[in-house]
């Protein structure tokens, strides 16, 4: 049975055409391709992605983990740092990529999978793992991506405060509505956004 996130019933009120997409139900389109496509290009537009995976890798070997799982250097972020990578099979091929965020330097990463791969993703994790704690905290996130021209005003508006100074692949926690937020500048379509 397909899975639903946190904001299948605000799609659902808002008319979205509901399709299966690896296993959840998502919203394809709401009033036409054309006109959301020059809105987001224009303006800005909202996209639950809350189907992504989240890993969450911990301890005191979290970076002797990440670091062996990645292909990129993780020892070079610093908190607030995230970066772009591959995981890597033993003949070179990928098994997926992914974003590393890092959360705590040389104590704790958060690792954003692909939703099609993501039981396949942790399982890999756990079986090449250097002695860290790693859980799949998927079910605890919902995510919404926030692209276009407007993305950052309309972010500012939400939060009460500035995300312009939230470098490329860079990320802050921010309260909203009781809860904290990561506000992350880790688009990687060539559109701005968090």
């Amino acid at each position: 049975m397909a899975q639903k996130t946190p904001l299948y019933n605000d799609h659902i009120a808002a008319g979205g055409k509901m399709v299966d997409f690896a296993g959840w139900i998502l919203p394809v389109q709401y009033m036409g391709l054309r006109e959301e496509h020059q809105n987001v290009r224009q303006h800005v537009g909202l996209f639950d992605v809350s189907h992504m995976g989240e890993i969450r890798i911990r301890g005191e070997r979290a970076l002797e983990a990440v670091d062996w799982l990645t292909t990129n250097t993780v020892a070079r972020l610093e908190n607030g740092q995230a970066q772009y990578t591959l995981m890597a099979n033993e003949q070179g091929g990928i098994v997926d990529d992914l974003i590393v965020y890092c959360m705590q330097k040389g104590r704790d990463y958060l690792l954003c999978v692909n939703a099609a791969n993501k039981d396949k993703d942790y399982e890999w994790m756990r079986a090449h793992n250097k002695g860290a704690e790693i859980v799949d905290e998927s079910e605890m996130w919902g995510q919404v991506a926030v692209q276009g021209p407007k993305a950052l005003a309309l972010l500012e508006a939400v939060f009460g405060t500035s995300v312009t100074t939230i470098p490329h692949f860079g990320f802050k926690e921010l309260a909203f509505s009781g809860a904290t937020c990561i506000v992350a500048r880790t688009g990687y379509t060539g559109a701005d956004g968090c």
